[in-house]
């Protein structure tokens, strides 16, 4: 994992979190029923952290479909649950420049074939880059977004806060700063 900022710096080229995260891409407490709706759910919120520059970039067909299907396929080979409730879905989209994240919290547990067989009721989706050139970067970045995301996952206090939480700004606020801790900035 990522301990400080050199690290962050050589495996971002920034000083900077290598992901932002806003309101329109945090969805709490919905009612799905499905793990393909909530894929569905989690690709909407995806959608709106792309830039316009990037939407230019990408196929001009590209929308939140295109979304679903990377998290569907990374799905397919395996389950994103990582225990406890929780599920990092993520896939690789070719044209992004950067990492993505969303955050979907469910009234309801769904069945997500977890390692502790327990339903998944809180899900942080994950896009990256799927790049041909730099790829080592991009990999180091990928793996250390889902080390940081699992391990703040982890954590019973946060899966109660994000289980309890109403408001899309305060969870905003609460990922930014626990991402924060685990990539300290100078």
């Amino acid at each position: 994992m990522l301990t400080d900022t050199n690290q962050l710096k050589q495996s971002t080229g920034s000083d900077k979190l290598p992901v932002s995260l806003t309101p329109a891409q945090i969805g709490l407490t919905q009612e799905i029923s499905s793990k393909k709706r909530t894929l569905h759910n989690l690709a909407d919120l995806l959608m709106t952290s792309i830039s316009d520059a990037e939407i230019e970039q990408l196929d001009e067909n590209f929308d939140e479909l295109d979304i679903f299907e990377a998290l569907f396929e990374r799905e397919q080979l395996g389950s994103t649950a990582v225990g406890s409730g929780c599920a990092v879905p993520h896939g690789r989209i070719m044209g992004i420049n950067n990492p993505k994240v969303a955050i979907l919290t469910l009234t309801s547990p769904l069945e997500f074939d977890s390692p502790d067989e327990q339903g998944v009721d809180i899900l942080v989706g994950l896009l990256v880059p799927d790049v041909k050139k730099n790829n080592e970067k991009h990999n180091a970045v990928h793996l250390e977004l889902l080390a940081a995301i699992a391990t703040i996952l982890n954590d019973k206090q946060n899966q109660d806060f994000l289980r309890s939480a109403t408001a899309s700004k305060s969870v905003c606020s609460f990922f930014i700063e626990s991402l924060q801790n685990i990539f300290p900035l100078s």
